[in-house]
């Protein structure tokens, strides 16, 4: 996945796939990823694992919200 659309998916995943009061939950998901995937997240330069971790793991939002928004933004 090119990085911009990547990175299209991780907010809507926040604004149109979580609710207003679990908003929190996904950002809280990717906080609890290690220092270096963080520098190279906010650098714009996340390798295609770290799109795999940041992806993996309980969802913090619904997968029948998830997967709508993967298709569009794919």
């Amino acid at each position: 996945m090119e990085n911009g659309k990547f990175y299209r998916l991780l907010c809507a995943f926040l604004f149109l796939g979580a609710d207003l009061d679990n908003r929190y939950k996904t950002l809280e998901h990717t906080y609890a990823k290690d220092e270096q995937l963080l520098a190279r997240f906010y650098a714009g330069k996340s390798t295609k694992m770290d799109q795999i971790s940041l992806l993996t793991g309980k969802p913090p939002i619904p997968v029948s919200r998830a997967i709508p928004l993967l298709l569009k933004y794919r």
